[in-house]
């Protein structure tokens, strides 16, 4: 089970998505995210806060 302290938020922009993925950007890179090992909640201004695992968010090249 993830601790919170294992969790990250990115702020990005959901450009695709698919039942299982979503295609994310942080400005720099896009990476898909598998949904079932992430969080995606939308701002007012047209971005989404990303919470994900640390290891993931690395695995990707998010942070």
């Amino acid at each position: 089970m993830l601790k919170r302290h294992d969790l990250i938020d990115i702020a990005v922009q959901v450009r695709r998505t698919t039942e299982r993925a979503a295609l994310v950007q942080d400005g720099i890179r896009e990476a898909w995210v598998p949904l079932a090992l992430v969080e995606l909640a939308a701002q007012g201004d047209g971005t989404h806060t990303l919470t994900c695992p640390e290891w993931l968010a690395q695995e990707k090249g998010l942070i």
